[in-house]
């Protein structure tokens, strides 16, 4: 038996471990994939000198508890320059101001009231150029993942950042993946026991006792603690019962239902194009983006380094519709948008194309999407779900962030924030 079960080894759930261990508590992880992450997802191509990120790339502006892991692990962490370009048909322009613009739009939002969609809100700004309007309907769909008719205006209003250092993005040149292998490894190992590929079918509870029933690489495993730390995603939370990978609460979640159908996961479609040659670029290209309706608008480099890969990436509802055609379309939709942008033969690019990354996260039955975002009348609803239920199931993850929601900062924050409440408990 052990003091506190910790149901997921992304980095909401090992943050919630390390410290829960360095209390000296007993805690058992169980994670369902093979690896640690969760949706940190860094792979190592020999063709290509940096790592490929295939889940979260960027650490957003200036969050204090995925900088002091920078720092404590000694991390190499780049800033990436502002500079994004407007693109059509191999003609580009500068894009002064890209996320200025946005702050611009989010500051007419309303964080009192009644709640409406980003995109009722849109619908209504009579002094937004239309050209503007179209470029932050797809900032939305492309930076939250959402569906700009279903996310909360009250939400957005209340998560924009105003100071040039938030708005700033950083990678971890090492790769991602360097920040959960640091958690993981700050675990008290004489108190921590990770179990990998170990897939939760049933959490039974009552105040002060918790049951988890999973199925292991060697058959069931049941575990029993006091307590226990849930960071599954909305997407498994919000799953069907039947569906694959779902797990069942006995009794059920009743108290955080109302709470949980006003999140959904946003969906993202990310290539990652590998090159046998670089494809005519811009000098100093950072961000690319392109005034079509097409599948991929949005496009960026590795810059400041310059190696023979680009990043394409769509959101929201595109991106869903593009993921349920399968890995082929989408790719094949990815250097059409690519060729389009850059006023080059299909033909042509695809034969400088060497090889494609991608993960689908929609289909991935231990995520079922990319992050999530609240909808309509949910302003609330993460920092709610975040709430203990008594004082027996604590609940973490990005979601559950009530300022980076989306963000791996977000879900470090929320499983020290979950580890904390454990501990008052006692």
């Amino acid at each position: 038996m052990s003091d506190v079960i910790v149901i997921g080894a992304g980095v909401a759930g090992l943050a919630a471990a390390r410290d829960l261990s360095a209390a000296g508590l007993s805690v058992t992880v169980l994670e369902a994939r093979d690896r640690i992450g969760g949706r940190v997802y860094t792979i190592r191509d020999p063709r290509v000198a940096l790592p490929v990120e295939l889940g979260a790339e960027f650490i957003h502006g200036l969050p204090r508890e995925t900088w002091a892991i920078v720092d404590e692990a000694r991390l190499l962490a780049v800033r990436l320059g502002d500079r994004h370009l407007w693109g059509r048909d191999g003609r580009f322009a500068p894009m002064p101001a890209f996320f200025a613009r946005m702050e611009a739009v989010m500051r007419r939002m309303k964080t009192r009231g009644p709640d409406r969609s980003f995109a009722e809100f849109l619908a209504h700004q009579r002094h937004i150029a239309p050209a503007i309007k179209a470029l932050a309907t797809r900032y939305v769909e492309g930076f939250q993942a959402a569906d700009p008719v279903r996310i909360s205006e009250r939400w957005l209003a209340g998560s924009g950042s105003e100071s040039p250092d938030e708005r700033a993005q950083f990678r971890v040149v090492s790769g991602y993946d360097a920040v959960p292998r640091w958690l993981a490894g700050a675990c008290d190992p004489r108190r921590t026991r990770l179990c990998l590929s170990t897939v939760v079918r049933e959490v039974a509870w009552r105040r002060g006792a918790v049951r988890v029933r999973a199925d292991g690489p060697a058959g069931e495993v049941v575990v029993r603690a006091s307590a226990a730390v849930v960071t599954l995603p909305i997407g498994v939370l919000n799953a069907p019962q039947d569906a694959p990978a779902a797990v069942r609460f006995a009794p059920a979640l009743a108290a955080k239902r109302r709470f949980l159908a006003h999140l959904a996961m946003g969906q993202v479609a990310r290539c990652v194009l590998l090159f046998r040659r670089p494809p005519p670029l811009p000098p100093r290209t950072g961000f690319l983006h392109t005034s079509r309706s097409v599948p991929f608008p949005t496009w960026w480099t590795a810059e400041p380094a310059e190696v023979p890969m680009l990043v394409g990436w769509s959101g929201g509802p595109t991106a869903d519709a593009l993921l349920a055609r399968g890995r082929a379309a989408t790719i094949e939709a990815a250097i059409a948008a690519l060729a389009g942008l850059l006023g080059e033969p299909v033909r042509a690019i695809a034969r400088l194309v060497e090889d494609v990354h991608m993960h689908d996260w929609r289909a991935d039955p231990f995520t079922r999407g990319a992050y999530a975002y609240p909808l309509v009348g949910g302003a609330t609803a993460g920092a709610a779900l975040a709430r203990p239920l008594a004082g027996t199931l604590f609940f973490a993850g990005e979601a559950t962030s009530r300022d980076e929601a989306g963000t791996v900062g977000g879900a470090i924050a929320s499983g020290r924030a979950a580890a904390r409440a454990v501990l008052r408990r006692r």
